[in-house]
């Protein structure tokens, strides 16, 4: 009988990690992705969407109001390379912590790969830049793409619910802000930001339902 129960509550344990599997393909790969899908077919028209001049407008004639949009103009770059070693550096220390180096491996694969991706898709799509000078295409947003990145790796590889959740919270605000300061610092169109949260995210999330056998 102990058998029995110990067979039935491991099957029904296997059961709901399944479920769960695939409520997290559904909102962090397959819904990105098809939102990526829409955005993406948009800006290959060569025609700024009405959406995003309407955002853009919105966010120029508030960018001095207080709250979100005076946090944002409060960076020079919430995704400059020092924020970014510094959130880094703060992750390897609980990794170590807890002995899963891996964990750190995995942080960085995913960065590294979803820079890579950001440098194809933009020469992909050779989205001209918002602002005169820029010396890159404008499409999708790298400094989203690489917020939501190390958010997603965090959230997925953290060796405890709470940090993982902790993850999700602060890294998620996190990679909203970098969006919102590169809209109201006229770096980039909403819509480039939206891509770069969307294809982090679902590709992460693959990278993750990938590796997460050898991640335990």
């Amino acid at each position: 009988m102990s058998v029995r129960t110990g067979s039935a509550g491991r099957a029904q344990n296997s059961s709901g990690v399944a479920v769960r599997t695939r409520i997290l393909v559904l909102l962090c790969l397959v819904l990105p992705l098809a939102v990526f899908g829409f955005v993406a077919a948009q800006v290959s028209a060569r025609d700024t969407p009405s959406w995003d001049r309407s955002v853009l407008h919105f966010a120029y004639a508030h960018e001095h109001d207080p709250g979100i949009w005076r946090l944002a103009n409060g960076w020079v770059d919430p995704a400059s390379r020092p924020v970014v070693a510094g959130i880094l550096v703060a992750l390897a220390l609980v990794f170590f912590a807890y002995r899963k180096p891996l964990g750190v491996a995995f942080v960085l694969v995913a960065l590294g790969s979803a820079l890579a991706l950001e440098t194809a898709l933009k020469h992909a799509f050779e989205r001209e830049a918002l602002y005169e000078g820029a010396s890159s295409y404008s499409f999708p947003s790298g400094h989203a793409m690489a917020a939501t990145a190390i958010a997603a790796a965090a959230a997925y590889v953290l060796p405890r619910t709470w940090l993982r959740a902790a993850a999700a919270a602060a890294g998620g605000a996190w990679a909203i802000e970098v969006g919102v300061a590169s809209v109201v610092q006229h770096n980039h169109y909403p819509s480039d930001v939206v891509g770069g949260w969307t294809i982090a995210l679902a590709w992460v999330t693959a990278l993750w339902l990938l590796a997460r056998g050898r991640l335990r």
